[in-house]
């Protein structure tokens, strides 16, 4: 599989939202000051629960 080009990617960065890319697959992020978490995993009573930042 062949490598995307850096400068493709680079403006791949700019011009998609990684909140709106992952709420489009139906995900829900809550805002935790200025940062975006999604939650991964729902653990048993008495674990604490792992979460996911993303930087808008």
């Amino acid at each position: 599989m062949a490598r995307i080009p850096e400068a493709e990617l680079e403006c791949l960065k700019r011009k998609v939202s990684l909140v709106r890319l992952i709420q489009s697959q139906g995900h829900e992020l809550k805002k935790r000051g200025k940062d975006w978490v999604k939650c991964t995993a729902r653990l048993p009573a008495g674990h604490t629960q792992a979460g996911r930042q993303v930087r808008q």
